[in-house]
């Protein structure tokens, strides 16, 4: 099962939580289905990690300087 699967599957079944994808495919398409399935954040495996934790630390709701 791939995490855009498991994410439309929890959706389906109401489970609230956050997801960040992190990914090897970096594609608008991906990154459209993973948007639309509800994910808060969407990198590919090549972003920056700066980037990678700044989005985390945002949707984890901290404040970032």
């Amino acid at each position: 099962m791939s995490g855009l699967e498991l994410q439309t599957l929890l959706r389906e079944m109401d489970v609230a939580f956050k997801t960040v994808f992190i990914t090897s495919q970096d594609d608008d398409i991906t990154k459209a289905k993973a948007m639309e399935a509800g994910a808060a954040a969407f990198f590919s495996k090549g972003s920056d990690i700066d980037d990678i934790i700044a989005g985390v630390m945002r949707v984890a709701g901290y404040e970032i300087d």
